[in-house]
This record gives structure tokens, C-alpha cells and sequence, in this order.
């Protein structure tokens, strides 16, 4: 019963000094609070003290009487006690608020700074920028025409050397022979050059051992010509077709060379059975009134080597077969989305071909027709160079009375698209023909450097011609010995 007693008058002794120790000032009497042992009672099932109750200098407060701290003591509390919480420190934003002319106005001008500073980099990187491609154009031009005068001996200071080669002899070899003996300035562009001119062939190409006198006015195709006599006893020839040759021309061009006969070409290409998907599309173009080939515009330019001997179906059966690697299985896809036929295409693409001078005028040109074909209501294309199929030798200059001329190659008189292709167009030409320029343009005519002026009414067209005319006529003054050359200048007129 004393144990009992003692205990409680301990705890109330206890409870008591910490109720002191937060309302006391004195340091004695918080000294005293920490050296008062925190006694728990025995735990007993009745009455146990849960464990974080229990830790020392844990104010035990009575639940009725709540002692509410005074602003000072709180303060003493709050720089005294284990517990306490530090002072807030006041936002860096706040503090600039005291002084607002110390930091605003350098904040404009650090905002200027970096905008003057953005503006003169970009400044000095467009400049830049100019630089490396006037640069880059310079030293691209450079060595483009280093590399032209090397291909095609423009001018170049004669020499000739002997160079002697045996039957073994390659091209690489060969490049080197004609560099060592200074025929030949870039024996990689040779080497370069020569494979791709000849990547169709079927035969490697094979030289005639023994010493040959070369000059170096001589282009790479004449010098390897020079080289490569015959093999196995058959005589080689390299033939280069231009674009914008008709089937006449490139026949001619064969037999020239020795290589078959007119007949025998013309029965190879109107008659032959040919397994490409292309030609099988012809299987009626005998019934299309005034065509004379069935397979004009599809004999691809290119540089070629044959046997003299060959048959004329092999040999232009070669020239489909690059027309075939040309042209790519998703044109076949355009030419259907389009509405026209492949056919269709590249007999638009060899009017193209025709009338257009300059790389950059050419999808132009096709929205011109395109435009007419799909638009006007009396769809004539208007062309010249169709007039100029319908004669065997072409003309300087097409007259008033040739628009007239009854031919359904005339499209001043005839609607639509002559009968066939009026020649064989190049790559650039048919990619020209399936993806027009989206232009509101219907006429165009030449002018004297090759560039075309392209109009949209009639109007305009007039003036573009006058003027042209009175630029040829002035030119044929100052040049009269060119008069004839200058005004045939102006004969791709459309309109």
C-alpha cells in the first residue's frame, strides 16, 4: 500500500515538474525538469503504458487543463526546446521586392544582350552557311570541269604516246598505262567511267593485244575504241545514242556503224516478240491510224557495245532491256493513277523531250500539256516538234502552211496525243511526263539561251513571243553570220 502511494506522488511530482518546465523561465528549474527520472509503473495488465508515452521528456499533459503558452514563453520555447522549429527564412523573390530598380533594369538589359547576341549568331551562321555553299559550288564546279575536259578531251594539249597492252590487259590497267604516259590526267574517273558506260553489256570488255599510237585529244570512249578491235574473231563497236533520236536516226546510226541492215531493224522492232511487259502493251498499235514504229520512244538512249555480226533482235532487244531497267515497276502504278496509259507516257515524255532545252524547264513543260490534255475543252497540244515527225528531214523553221498540213502528227490540227512517240526520250524526260509541276500554265515559248517562258492566257503568250522575236532579230543583227542558227532558236513555240 506504501509502494503504491510512493509511486503516485512520484508521477505526480513528475507530471508536475514538466508543467513547470514550460511555463518557467528560471534555467534551474529546466535543469531540474531534465535530471527527474521518468519512472514508469510496473506494466500490469490493467493499466499498461504504450512505449512511445514513455520517452523521456515526453510532456504527459492532463486531458481536462490545457495550459495555452504566452507569446513570450513560446518563444523561449521555441529557442529552447529538443523540439522546436527553426525560424522560416523569407523567398529570395520577397527580398528582390525590397528593391526593385536593382534588379529589373538589369534584367532588361541581360534580356537585350542575349537578344542582340541571338540575332548576330544567326547572322554569322547564315553567313557561314552562304560561304561553304558558294564554296562548296565553286570546288564542285572545279573539278566538274577538270573531270569533263578529262572525259571529253574539250581542250586538252595534244600528245601521243605508244602504249602496248596484251591480251590479258584490264581496264584498270589500262587507265594506268594512259595516265603513266600522261594521255589522261584521272585514271579512276576512266576506270569509273568506262564501267559505267558499259554496265549493260553482257561481255566483259576484252582488248586486242599490240602497241597502238594514242593521242590525248582523243575522248575516253575513242581511246578504249582504239583498244578493243575484236574478240574471238568478231568485230566490237561502241555506239552512243543521244536522247531525243526518232527510230530512223538510231538505225541509221547501226548501219553506219556496219552493224545489220534497215530491213532487218525494222523487223525487229515492229514484229519481233519481245518478252517485257511494256512491248506486250503494243499489241495493237497497228490499229492506231498514222503510227509507222511500234516501238518508237522505247529504244533507250544510252552507249552500247555489239558484235557487228549480231542479229538485229538481240541488238534491240539490248536497248529494251535497259528501257525495262529504267523504268521501274511503280511507274506502271503512276501511269494508272494518272489515267493514261504507259504508251501514253512516253509519248507525252518524247514531246517533252523535244521541245524542252534546259533540266529545270522540263516538269514545267509537262504541266503545260497536262494542263491542255486534262483542262481545256478542245484539248490540242499545239506542238511543233510533232509537226517536225511528220517530215524525213527536219526543219529550221516551222511556217504558217506546216500548221496546216494534214498529218495526225499535227497538233494544231488534231486532238490529243500524236499516234505514237515522236522519239526516244531519256530518263529525265519520262520522270518529267509521269510528275508535272502543279502550274495554271498553257502556253510557253524559248527564248534564245534555251529557257522557256511559260504564260497562262494567250495574251500573255503574244508578248512573250514579240519579245523573244525582237531579242532573236537584234542577236541576228549583231551576229549575222549565226541570222539562220539564232532565229531557228526560237522555234519550240507552244500556242
Amino acid at each position: 500500500m506504501e509502494n503504491n502511494k510512493k509511486i503516485q506522488k512520484n508521477k505526480n511530482t513528475d507530471e508536475l515538474d514538466v508543467m513547470v518546465t514550460e511555463t518557467s523561465h528560471d534555467s534551474e528549474t529546466m535543469k531540474k525538469t531534465r535530471a527527474v527520472p521518468n519512472i514508469s509503473p510496473p506494466a500490469s495488465p490493467e493499466k499498461s503504458v504504450p512505449l512511445d508515452k514513455t520517452m523521456v521528456n515526453t510532456p504527459i499533459s492532463s486531458p481536462e487543463k490545457k495550459i495555452e503558452p504566452s507569446p513570450k514563453s513560446a518563444d523561449k520555447k521555441t529557442a529552447t526546446s529538443a523540439t522546436t522549429r527553426q525560424r522560416p527564412v523569407r523567398p529570395a523573390r520577397e527580398i528582390k521586392k525590397d528593391n526593385p530598380a536593382k534588379t529589373h533594369i538589369p534584367n532588361k538589359l541581360v534580356e537585350e544582350e542575349r537578344k542582340n547576341g541571338g540575332l548576330l549568331f544567326g547572322i554569322a551562321k547564315a553567313l557561314i552557311y552562304i560561304i561553304a555553299v558558294i564554296t562548296i559550288s565553286g570546288i564542285l564546279s572545279y573539278f566538274g570541269i577538270i573531270y569533263a575536259n578529262d572525259i571529253f578531251a574539250f581542250v586538252k594539249e595534244e600528245k601521243i604516246a605508244e602504249i602496248e597492252i596484251d591480251e590479258n590487259t584490264t581496264v584498270s590497267e589500262l587507265a594506268d598505262l594512259l595516265h603513266s604516259a600522261e594521255l589522261i590526267e584521272h585514271p579512276g574517273v576512266f576506270k569509273f567511267y568506262t564501267w559505267y558506260r558499259h554496265r549493260n553489256n553482257e561481255q566483259p570488255i576484252e582488248f586486242k593485244p599490240g602497241v597502238y599510237s594514242v593521242s590525248s585529244q582523243l575522248n575516253y570512249d575513242m581511246m578504249l575504241s582504239a583498244f578493243k578491235k575484236k574478240s574471238n574473231g568478231r568485230t566490237i563497236v561502241t555506239l552512243t545514242f543521244k536522247e531525243g533520236l526518232t527510230v530512223d536516226e538510231t538505225i541509221k546510226i547501226f548501219t553506219d556503224a556496219g552493224v545489220g541492215t534497215r530491213e532487218g531493224f525494222i523487223e525487229a522492232i515492229n514484229n519481233y516478240e519481245y518478252d517485257y511487259r511494256f512491248v506486250k502493251e503494243l499489241d495493237n498499235w497497228q490499229d492506231i491510224p498514222g503510227r509507222k514504229y511500234r516501238l518508237e520512244g522505247y529504244l533507250y538512249p544510252d552507249t552500247y557495245d555489239f558484235y557487228t555480226d549480231s542479229d538485229e533482235s538481240f541488238i534491240i532487244s539490248k536497248l529494251l532491256s535497259n528501257f525495262n531497267q529504267k523504268f521501274e515497276e511503280e511507274y506502271y502504278d503512276r501511269c494508272a493513277a494518272l489515267g493514261y496509259s504507259v504508251d501514253d507516257i512516253i509519248n507525252l515524255a518524247s514531246i517533252i523531250e523535244k521541245e524542252g532545252y534546259l533540266q529545270e524547264d522540263l516538269e514545267v513543260i509537262s504541266s503545260v500539256f497536262h494542263n491542255r490534255l486534262d483542262r481545256w475543252e478542245n484539248p490540242y497540244l499545239q506542238s511543233d516538234a510533232t509537226i517536225q515527225y511528220s517530215f524525213a528531214q527536219r526543219k529550221k523553221e516551222i511556217t504558217l502552211d506546216d500548221l496546216e498540213i494534214d498529218s495526225p502528227y499535227n497538233t494544231y490540227l488534231y486532238k490529243g496525243l500524236p499516234p505514237s512517240a515522236i522519239a526516244n526520250p531519256g530518263l529525265e524526260s519520262i520522270l518529267a511526263a509521269l510528275y508535272p509541276a502543279s502550274t495554271d500554265y498553257y502556253y510557253f515559248v524559248t527564248r534564245i539561251n534555251g529557257a522557256a517562258v511559260f504564260s497562262r492566257t494567250l495574251g500573255e503568250h503574244n508578248n512573250a513571243k514579240l519579245k523573244i522575236k525582237n531579242e532573236s532579230a537584234t542577236r541576228a543583227l549583231a551576229l549575222p553570220e549565226q541570222s539562220d542558227e539564232v532565229l531557228a532558236e526560237t522555234d519550240n513555240i507552244i500556242g
